[in-house]
């Protein structure tokens, strides 16, 4: 277990002070999902700005070609006469999460300090007030060459043996080794100042295919909050970008 952390001083600004926006990814037309996550965002969030981030739905991914077109892993072509996309829902999840990225990458140079903070949440996580314990404390605990921080469902695999990856008290690693059993994704806290870098990557990638598994494919300074952060419910078992 490491105990190199970056400690806030006494009396300085916590890492949930230092939030600038807090956006959920959802598609127009689940609306049943906007309430839901909009009741927890407004509870627990109620002084944070929250943004709602369209996002890209299947049936219009021609309009977004330029963006993807000759990056396609052949998994992901074409596979009957219709030329219809195999799993078309993961191209959409890239683009709505790239999308996103640069509107952070935006408002962070508009602001011209690397110091906010911005959450993405999918539109059916469900977590309650043990987040905000964890994000008012979390600078203390955040490694040094932190990059990205996941808010994984609980069921994930990388769980199964949770005490074998941790970190230290609230967060796991992930290494490349561990990558495939970091699924179920519900939360994404970036690195104000490695945001660029991020990009970069996916903007020059060769091959684009699933958003968590690029991230955690090009990069060090993956961590996840242990087990229990991000709870399960009915909507969190099925993600609508992957299937639509």
């Amino acid at each position: 277990m490491h105990n190199h952390f970056n400690h806030s001083l006494t009396g300085q600004s916590s890492f949930y002070d230092k939030i600038s926006c807090i956006y959920y990814i959802n598609l127009p037309e689940r609306i049943d999902r906007k309430q839901h996550i909009l009741t927890l965002l407004t509870q627990y969030f109620p002084d944070k700005k929250i943004t709602r981030m369209k996002a890209i739905s299947s049936k219009n991914l021609e309009q977004y070609k330029q963006f993807y077109d000759t990056r396609l892993l052949d998994d992901y072509r074409y596979f009957n006469t219709k030329k219809e996309l195999v799993i078309p829902g993961i191209i959409g999840c890239f683009l709505s999460h790239f999308f996103l990225l640069k509107k952070i990458q935006y408002s962070l140079q508009k602001q011209n300090d690397g110091d906010h903070f911005f959450l993405v949440f999918e539109d059916d996580t469900c977590f309650d007030s043990e987040l905000i314990d964890k994000l008012k404390i979390l600078e203390e605990y955040l490694p040094h060459d932190w990059t990205v921080i996941f808010g994984l469902n609980p069921e994930s695999k990388i769980f199964e043996n949770q005490e074998q990856y941790s970190y230290n008290k609230y967060l796991c690693k992930i290494d490349n080794a561990r990558a495939p059993f970091a699924f179920g994704n519900n939360l994404l806290i970036y690195n104000p100042k490695k945001i660029n870098l991020l990009v970069e990557q996916m903007e020059n990638s060769l091959h684009i295919w699933d958003y968590d598994m690029m991230l955690l494919y090009y990069n060090t300074g993956l961590y996840c909050f242990k087990k229990g952060v991000i709870s399960v419910s009915e909507l969190s078992y099925q993600s609508d970008l992957r299937i639509t």
